[in-house]
């Protein structure tokens, strides 16, 4: 580990001028605010720890910028994985495709909220509600 005087101070300079700038990369590449802050925050301790092994400190801002897209990949696997797992059956009876249910949801976050409110109602009135025992009439 690099113990010079001058790192902290360069990284905290670095830091201040481009923290917003990688959370909004995080942001951009998933979708999520918070994923975005979690992707630079660990960005940044990534850099931290390997500062001594970079030959060319001016490049640690492309090494920001690359760790964060690397780690917005691993987060996007991660969840295709857990979408994956997750078992959700239509009311045709086939399961929905994971991918294209993150893409709504991609879609519908980016809407304002009223016209997410006013998507989602209008789909879930057309919805028939489950059928079970609790909600058939008496006989």
């Amino acid at each position: 580990m690099d113990v010079r005087p001058g790192r902290d101070e360069e990284l905290s300079r670095l830091f201040e001028a481009h923290y917003a700038d990688t959370v909004r990369l995080g942001f951009y590449l998933t979708g999520s605010w918070a994923v975005g802050e979690d992707l630079a925050q660990e960005a940044f301790v990534r850099l931290w720890r390997r500062w001594g092994r970079l030959h060319d400190h001016h490049a640690a801002l492309g090494y920001l910028r690359t760790t964060v897209v690397n780690l917005s990949r691993s987060a996007l696997r991660r969840r295709l994985l857990e979408l994956r797992h997750q078992r959700i059956i239509g009311e045709e009876g086939h399961d929905i495709d994971p991918v294209a249910r993150l893409d709504v949801a991609r879609a519908l976050a980016a809407l304002l909220a009223r016209k997410r409110a006013c998507v989602t109602w209008s789909t879930c009135r057309w919805r028939r509600p489950p059928r079970s025992s609790a909600f058939r009439p008496a006989a």
